[in-house]
């Protein structure tokens, strides 16, 4: 029986019990589409090396599978005390990580600018800078 054919029964509970048996079904194809995306995350991390590409698009039957490798974003928290950050880490690293438009943002630099500081430098920059995590995209045909 169809969605449709359920609700215009008029039946609660069998609307109900339609309702959480799809929901129960969505949460089993989703767990088993997360095994699936974990894989051609893998496989599109090796094919996009090779290519030295961010992304990497995979052919199937049906379609074609896209990973994408999203960078870092890299924001400064609000309490962020940067003119001591600028101290800290001296003008030329900061200058290389930050870039000024009516306040300090992060600059196109800063994630390399980042990688060349000493432990402590980088722990300063953390309290200073929130950096988003950088996830792997998989978009799939429909």
């Amino acid at each position: 029986m169809s969605a449709k054919e359920i609700v215009s029964s008029g039946v609660c509970s069998d609307i109900v019990d339609a309702a959480i048996t799809a929901n129960r079904l969505i949460a089993d194809v989703e767990r088993e589409l997360e095994i699936l995306k974990a894989a051609i995350r893998e496989i599109g991390a090796t094919a996009a090396v090779e290519n030295g590409e961010n992304f990497a698009n995979l052919a199937g039957e049906l379609g074609k599978a896209t990973v994408a490798f999203v960078k870092a974003s890299p924001k400064v928290r609000k309490d962020a005390d940067l003119v001591a950050l600028r101290e800290i880490i001296g003008m030329g690293a900061f200058f290389t990580m930050f870039t000024t438009r009516t306040v300090f943002e992060p600059s196109a630099n800063f994630m390399a600018g980042h990688a060349a500081l000493t432990d402590s430098q980088k722990d300063a920059v953390c309290l200073a800078v929130a950096i988003g995590d950088c996830h792997t995209r998989v978009t799939l045909a429909k």
